[in-house]
């Protein structure tokens, strides 16, 4: 009973660091800085501006990638269970936008044709055996 409530785990040390850090992470943590170093030319970080601000925009737009990450989101909600057709896909979409994972404008980027090629490929019917 002692033994066990006595007990130290043994990498204490690893316990208050991350299991993944980035090289750049790494590296700022072991910078030295000392009285004669300097930051006047190296800015801060900031992250580039992607797209630019809605308000600006006069015509919204959707990316590749948003296009990308709707496909995404199309595919992992649609069931594996029996070759879809282009009907039933756009049903399921319809479905999406009335549960609000997707709104009408991302659904109408959504290629029904490539998600119903995709129910005749083999890995989709190794997926839905």
């Amino acid at each position: 009973m002692n033994q066990r409530l006595s007990y130290q785990y043994p990498y204490e040390k690893a316990v208050h660091s991350r299991a993944k850090q980035s090289v750049t992470e790494i590296k700022r943590q072991r910078e030295i800085r000392d009285a004669y170093s300097s930051d006047q030319l190296v800015q801060s970080f900031r992250a580039p501006i992607v797209k630019r601000p809605n308000f600006i925009q006069k015509e919204k737009t959707i990316t590749g990638a948003e296009k990308g990450t709707i496909m995404h989101t199309v595919m992992q909600h649609l069931p594996l269970t029996k070759p879809f057709n282009q009907t039933e896909i756009i049903a399921y979409i319809e479905n999406l936008v009335e549960r609000e994972m997707i709104t009408n404008e991302e659904a109408e980027t959504v290629s029904v044709a490539t998600i119903e090629y995709f129910y005749q490929t083999d890995i989709a019917k190794k997926m839905m055996a």
